[in-house]
């Protein structure tokens, strides 16, 4: 009996901390999280006729943190189901200095705005914001001029 009550008192902090961690809320807060230490992106526009990244003049760099902030700002709880008719139009790869963090494909379209991203080996799919969508094809204007 001793020994059980020991294992159990040994073990205790380990599953309190299991259960702590892995529950701390929503998943826009882990991607927060995991990505506050981001301080520039950079965002790949795919080929609208192909689906695909060309091989030049498609990536705009944002160097700006709060920049980088509003973006994270625009994508929301509300998981985005999955429609044929929502493409990807390209990627966000996020940044600390020159390592890469995390990448999310993304749909810039009005009534299609998502980013696709996995947080703890599941994949998420949230909407963004009409915000987040303004922004990218902001963005996305830059480089198809």
């Amino acid at each position: 009996m001793k020994i059980i009550n020991l294992c159990v008192i040994s073990f205790l902090p380990v599953i309190l901390s299991f259960i702590f961690f892995s529950c701390d809320g929503s998943v826009i807060k882990v991607l927060n999280k995991e990505l506050s230490s981001a301080d520039n992106v950079k965002i790949y526009f795919y080929d609208k006729a192909t689906g695909k990244m060309p091989n030049t003049g498609s990536v705009v760099s944002i160097n700006d943190k709060e920049e980088v902030r509003h973006f994270l700002a625009s994508i929301t709880e509300e998981d985005f189901p999955k429609r044929p008719d929502c493409v990807y139009n390209g990627l966000v790869e996020f940044f600390n200095g020159s390592i890469s963090l995390m990448n999310m494909e993304f749909n810039m379209e009005p009534n299609c705005g998502f980013v696709v991203f996995k947080i703890r080996d599941v994949m998420q799919s949230k909407k963004i914001s009409e915000e987040g969508t303004k922004l990218l094809n902001f963005y996305y204007g830059k480089i198809a001029n």
